[in-house]
């Protein structure tokens, strides 16, 4: 006969029903079950939001699934939070899934690290498309949703926003797509705007003017591009060149570094340089056995004191390479020249790479091929090159500046993330964990006797000039919906990464809310070639 379960057991066992996720999506891991039962019990789990039964995916819409730590009454009812979580658990993408799924595992740690028990969580599966979207978003209306916490392709951002705006239901989607953001609609995410302000700002302080930039045929390279430009000039730099590239053709690829590098211009130097010692030397050759030698003149000495060379007669008297260079240092500058390709570098001190992952480890090499010294140009990276450690084998790296939010809380809370779930979280994991804890921090904020009713969350609660301090590091939100975040520089060395700036809010605010380029910046290099 089986041991009668207590009410803590059954109500954890309802919510293991609940979670009716593949095994790579369930939050009750073995190596966290018994944390999470802890945390369940703590916080006083009584019922779920949704019904008893699995959830369940059926044409008419995504499954939906809930994970909650109270009693389902909605704010205004008892002072409880609801909140509701999209992510595209069920997306084709597998890529997708697995973010969405590291999401939802982030999210689900910081519900229970935030100890309140007032909070109400339930995830929806917006499938990755605008219909699973407008379902899941339909769903939460129908759950009484206090504020929606994604969902996390700013695609479908919109048909979300549709369906909550008229509800006066904030969205905290999970993007960095300007786009969208405003009228209740939130973004998470990290602006390359402000990532490229951070960098530039502090390449100025470090006595760097000259720009240039290599940035992907994308709309990523575009919002790069044009912020570059404006922030350039706006800090008093110039910049020296502006080249987009394809990552799909090689060929096209080789040809864009080798032109931008100024490869070919460097080299002609190169040789006009070699001819013109080589010139020199043997000028110096030929009246190397001659005492002294000046221009002839009239009335000058006689014939057999002259001598031609390089078309010009000299005659004794004057030592013609008095000041020259001797051939000896000719010779070795002539040597030190022989295993050059090229002379000189290109016209810019500091040069933008805003790429990551696999793209950064195949364009970063192509620099040095073609002769592009690391350690006469300053390399430079944006977020992408963040919580990427293979960049410390890129060689042509070491030494490079990237912006980013402060390491130490992300460190911490990667280590407890690892340690529940058996595996490290990606980058954007951050996002779901920062936006709940928002939500808790915001909730503590209220005064004790105020209950949490309409309307459940302002814009200025949300906008409050303060701001908020996450695993991201700290953040506040402006009255458009844009985000602005507190990013600290790092250096790439042998031994790590290194913090060589302390951690700073953006100025780029003025041309955030501008609309993103669409044509494509062309490399000006008229009066530099």
């Amino acid at each position: 006969m089986a041991a009668k379960q207590s009410p803590q057991a059954r109500s954890v066992c309802r919510i293991v029903q609940l979670m009716d996720f593949s095994p790579s999506i369930c939050l009750l891991r073995r190596v966290s079950v018994l944390a999470f039962i802890t945390g369940v019990v703590l916080a006083g789990c009584t019922s779920p939001l949704s019904s008893p039964t699995p959830a369940t995916q059926t044409s008419e819409g995504p499954a939906t699934t809930s994970a909650l730590v109270s009693s389902p009454e909605a704010i205004g009812q008892g002072g409880r939070v609801r909140m509701v979580l999209l992510l595209p658990l069920s997306a084709q993408d597998d890529s997708v899934r697995r973010t969405a799924t590291a999401m939802l595992d982030a999210a689900q740690m910081a519900l229970f690290e935030a100890n309140l028990s007032t909070l109400v969580l339930k995830t929806a599966d917006t499938r990755g498309t605008p219909d699973g979207a407008r379902y899941a978003a339909e769903e939460a209306v129908r759950a009484g949703a206090d504020i929606i916490l994604g969902p996390l392709l700013s695609g479908v951002t919109g048909v979300v926003a549709d369906v909550a705006r008229p509800h006066g239901i904030p969205v905290m989607a999970f993007s960095s797509d300007k786009e969208i953001a405003g009228n209740g609609v939130y973004l998470m995410g990290f602006p390359p705007e402000q990532d490229v302000d951070r960098i530039i700002r502090f390449a100025v302080s470090e006595n760097l003017y000259n720009f240039a930039a290599f940035v992907p045929e994308d709309r990523y390279g575009m919002r790069v591009a044009q912020v570059f430009e404006e922030e350039v000039v706006r800090v008093g730099g110039s910049v020296a060149a502006l080249q987009t590239y394809p990552r799909v053709d090689i060929d096209e690829l080789l040809e864009a570094v080798r032109w931008f590098s100024y490869y070919d211009v460097r080299q002609k130097r190169l040789e006009e340089e070699r001819s013109r010692l080589e010139e020199q030397r043997l000028r110096l050759e030929e009246i190397s056995q001659l005492e002294a030698y000046q221009p002839v003149q009239e009335n000058s000495r006689p014939e057999a004191y002259r001598l031609e060379v390089g078309g010009q007669e000299y005659e004794q008297g004057q030592n013609l390479f008095a000041s020259a260079t001797t051939l000896e240092e000719i010779d070795k500058t002539l040597e030190e020249l022989e295993d050059r390709e090229t002379l000189g570098q290109p016209p810019y001190q500091a040069l933008l790479l805003p790429e990551g992952r696999e793209e950064i480890h195949a364009i970063a090499p192509l620099f040095p091929y073609f002769d592009v010294d690391p350690r006469e140009v300053q390399f430079m990276g944006t977020g992408l090159w963040d919580s990427d450690n293979s960049l410390l084998k890129v060689p042509p790296l070491k030494g490079g500046w990237y912006p980013a939010p402060p390491q130490g809380p992300r460190e911490d809370f990667e280590r407890r993330y690892t340690g529940i779930f058996g595996y490290a979280p990606p980058r954007s994991a951050i996002l779901a964990y920062d936006a709940l804890q928002m939500v808790a921090a915001l909730y503590r904020m209220r005064p004790r006797k105020e209950t949490f009713g309409a309307p459940r969350f302002s814009a200025a609660d949300i906008t409050h000039e303060e701001g908020f301090s996450g695993i991201g590091g700290d953040f506040k939100f402006y009255p458009d919906g844009l985000i602005n975040r507190a990013l600290a520089v790092y250096e790439i060395r042998p031994d790590g990464v290194h913090m060589i700036a302390e951690p700073e809010f953006s100025e780029a605010q003025a041309f955030l809310a501008r609309p993103p380029v669409s044509a494509r910046p062309q490399a000006d290099f008229q009066g530099l070639r």
